[in-house]
């Protein structure tokens, strides 16, 4: 058995060492006591908490911002009683093996478009999940109650498999990290796209698992709310959402663009040969996705999206659009740039975000740790 496990370790230490230095790519997919009720806790034993997750994939994209972090702006600004809990996932970011230096710059990038963006430290707790061990213990521990079956019929992994003999474990288990980061923080509450539901009730089962295997009430059941914020398409195939992972540049608009990139990739955006400019999403999926864009940075509704591009042709609209978003990202780039200056305080809220974090996280910790029998550390 020693030898065994001897050979098992060689094999994962050549795998890693490939990996790294030889940068293969894998598939990426890529946000207390008590005797048992056989329930979870209610939401009324505390007060409400919000978690939201990012990859660090360095900048984020226009979609990015009109999905999710606009949101995460206001859900700070509205909920002042509430705990929230901001953060940059880099553990994820791991199950695609990248550069070290690339991997530094993609968290250091998404930090500052966070707080560019206006995430407020005051407001909400701000941090990098690999800078609170918790994520991973918990992980582990949460991996021992999940069901191989569970993880094998997960869509993404399905999706990111397909075709290949093997995928990496990192890729097949994540989901159970996933699980872990919300229910550390006895977040009741997950603000999510409608393709990440599947991963949002994975979550629901293992903390219930959990509950009802150790006969304790630790984990709490989040609640899964819905975005309201449209979902941004690519400029070049507006059946598709906007990603990074199109292999064309101009498929995106990056919040860093300038506003002569700006207009470049809006005036090749894909469209139509159709006149007038009206929404039809299923008909017109290049122009409804422009009016989209435009409504939703201008704060206004698609009625008055098309009002405001009558009487313009195809390139005079491309113009309207173009402008809109560079007003929208111009003064989260000054933003940006300041921050870059201002390293200290950086540093500061990450230190801080981290802190207010590991004080909750090592508490549910050591709660499903006296709930399993495992030993105090001494």
């Amino acid at each position: 058995v020693y030898l065994n496990t001897i050979w098992m370790m060689s094999l994962l230490v050549r795998s890693l060492n490939r990996a790294v230095v030889g940068l293969e790519r894998v598939p990426s997919y890529f946000l207390g006591g008590g005797k048992r009720s056989g329930r979870a806790l209610s939401h009324s034993q505390q007060g409400d908490v919000v978690l939201s997750g990012i990859q660090c994939s360095g900048v984020p994209t226009l979609g990015n911002y009109i999905g999710a972090l606009k949101q995460w702006v206001e859900v700070q600004n509205e909920h002042e009683d509430t705990k929230i809990f901001y953060c940059a996932v880099d553990h994820h970011t791991l199950t695609v093996p990248r550069p070290p230096e690339e991997l530094r710059r993609n968290v250091h990038d998404t930090i500052l478009s966070l707080l560019a963006c206006g995430v407020d430290p005051s407001s909400s707790s701000l941090f990098i999940q690999s800078h609170v061990h918790e994520h991973t213990e918990l992980a582990w521990i949460l991996s021992c109650v999940t069901q191989f079956s569970d993880l094998r019929f997960m869509t993404q992994w399905k999706t990111k498999s397909k075709g290949k003999s093997l995928g990496s474990l990192g890729l097949f288990s994540y989901p159970v990290l996933m699980a872990a980061d919300i229910l550390l923080y006895k977040t009741t509450i997950v603000p999510v796209g409608d393709d990440q539901i599947q991963h949002l009730e994975l979550t629901k089962t293992i903390a219930r698992a959990f509950n009802r295997t150790f006969e304790r009430d630790v984990f709490i059941i989040p609640e899964v709310r819905l975005g309201s914020s449209p979902r941004i398409m690519s400029l070049r195939d507006p059946t598709s959402k906007m990603s990074k992972s199109d292999k064309s540049e101009l498929s995106r608009i990056l919040l860093t663009d300038s506003k002569d990139d700006i207009a470049k990739k809006i005036r090749k955006a894909k469209t139509d040969t159709i006149g007038d400019i009206y929404f039809h999403k299923e008909e017109r999926p290049g122009v409804s996705n422009l009016l989209q864009i435009y409504a939703t940075l201008c704060n206004t509704s698609i009625a008055n999206a098309e009002v405001a591009a009558q009487g313009l042709n195809k390139e005079g609209f491309k113009d309207m659009v173009a402008q809109a978003i560079f007003d929208e990202l111009s003064p989260i780039q000054d933003r940006m740039n300041a921050l870059q200056k201002d390293t200290m305080y950086v540093d500061h809220v990450l230190r801080s975000g981290a802190q207010a974090a590991r004080n909750v996280a090592k508490q549910t910790v050591a709660e499903a740790k006296d709930a399993m029998g495992v030993t105090h550390s001494l």
